[in-house]
């Protein structure tokens, strides 16, 4: 799969699930889903996830009968790739959602840029 194809992947099956009111989701296993995995678990997201064979498991996240994850939205995709600067996370992104981005040191939070003062290409958004 193309880099861009992954995230829409991703983004389009977990938005799936949430619709479906799945608790569980099998998807194929990439090394870059389980970057994104790996960040949306350490920030609460999702309950957990696991691999199997070639599969990963992931264990959607629920409170009161309602999902963790309201939305989620790919940012960059191929047509159009979206870069932000490290001084301009702040002014871009006062809103409650959380941004994943992917930098040199891998796929980083919002607040994760702004500690370690780097920037990078933005690809998803949650609420």
């Amino acid at each position: 799969m193309i880099y861009q194809n992954v995230i829409s992947y991703i983004v389009s099956t977990i938005k799936t699930s949430i619709i479906r009111k799945k608790t569980t989701i099998t998807i194929k296993k990439t090394k870059l889903i389980l970057n994104i995995l790996k960040t949306l678990y350490k920030k609460g997201f999702i309950r957990n996830y696991y691999t199997q064979n070639n599969k990963i498991i992931i264990l959607l996240k629920y409170k009161k009968n309602l999902p963790v994850i309201q939305d989620i939205k790919q940012i960059s995709n191929v047509n159009q790739i979206k870069y932000i600067k490290q001084k301009n996370i702040n002014t871009l992104f006062k809103n409650t959602a959380e941004f994943l981005i992917s930098t040199t040191e891998g796929i980083l939070t919002k607040n994760e840029c702004l500690e370690k003062k780097i920037g990078g290409k933005i690809l998803i958004k949650i609420n």
